[in-house]
């Protein structure tokens, strides 16, 4: 949604300016139709709220007014810049979610084990994936591997938080703490904390569908006996060869072997994510430009 938000924008202010004129004018002759037909308890009740929704749009119209005036014209400037770095967040979120579906792809190929040991990919990746060969090959003139690989992480994490200051704090599908500016309740700043470092330790196994190789055994290569280089893998682990794992492949491996059924989980899921992820695309796609402001449900947030 967040590429797909840039990219999009936002209604411009005149095209909501003229949305709120509408319907003002739809609640007046509402109004007046319902007024000239006599008095009763139930159209009184109806004409005061129709003057609740009248009172909310004015209010509205004010916060747009004061939302696009002053310094705030400064982001119709910046306007071609979102759509560039949306460009190229959406092609990084593809190349990713590309990287997901080939590991996961390449795990149900080729991996000896499978479900027995979590689905842990204990050879090489026999399936071309594009993110993790381009770390492996940077990773000979470092640090601009360290630099693309924190690229990617603090991406995945400015998209993780921008989806939940977008949907709020929900349990089973219900808002409990709504995002605003200035006026979101601090339990759900501490929620939103705890769904963080719940993601980022998510983040952790997941860098492994990513990038299989390089985050595992980075560039190490192992030499037959013939002189020729093979990408290393657990199969030239001590003590049959001399390659070394990284700490984040040690970790995920143990879990894996020792509990393997939190890799079955993890690799499943993975797959729950991909199909989320298409649904989220098609969804943000599909639905109109956001607005300027932000509509709050509460009386409390509109005077």
């Amino acid at each position: 949604a967040l590429p797909v938000g840039l990219i999009k924008g936002k209604l411009s202010a005149s095209q909501e300016k003229v949305k709120y004129d509408a319907e003002k004018q739809s609640i007046k002759s509402n109004m007046s139709a319902v007024l000239g037909m006599g008095k009763s308890q139930r159209k009184s009740d109806y004409v005061n709220l129709l003057k609740d929704k009248e009172r909310i749009i004015n209010v509205r119209a004010k916060r747009l007014h004061r939302e696009t005036t002053g310094w705030r014209k400064i982001f119709v400037v910046c306007r071609p810049f979102g759509i560039v770095f949306g460009i190229l967040f959406a092609i990084l979120s593809i190349v990713i979610m590309l990287s997901i579906v080939l590991n996961s792809i390449d795990k149900i190929m080729k991996d000896y084990c499978g479900s027995s040991c979590g689905f842990f990919l204990t050879t090489g990746s026999s399936i071309f994936n594009p993110l993790d060969e381009l770390l492996v090959f940077l990773a000979k003139f470092f640090p601009i591997d360290y630099i693309v690989a924190s690229v990617v992480i603090v991406y995945l994490i400015i998209a993780t938080l921008s989806g939940i200051s977008r949907i709020g704090i929900r349990i089973l599908m219900l808002k409990m703490f709504p995002f605003r500016r200035g006026g979101t309740a601090p339990q759900g700043l501490l929620c939103s904390a705890m769904v963080l470092m719940l993601c980022v330790l998510a983040l952790n196994s997941q860098m492994i569908s990513i990038a299989p190789q390089y985050t595992t055994f980075g560039s190490q290569i192992f030499y037959l006996k013939d002189n020729e280089t093979v990408p290393c893998s657990t199969e030239y682990l001590p003590p049959n060869g001399t390659c070394s794992m990284t700490i984040l492949g040690q970790m995920v491996g143990r879990i894996n072997f020792s509990m393997p059924f939190f890799g079955i989980v993890f690799y499943w899921m993975t797959w729950g994510f991909i199909g989320v992820f298409l649904i989220g695309i098609l969804f943000s796609i599909c639905r109109g430009k956001a607005s300027n402001i932000e509509e709050y449900s509460d009386d409390e947030y509109e005077e």
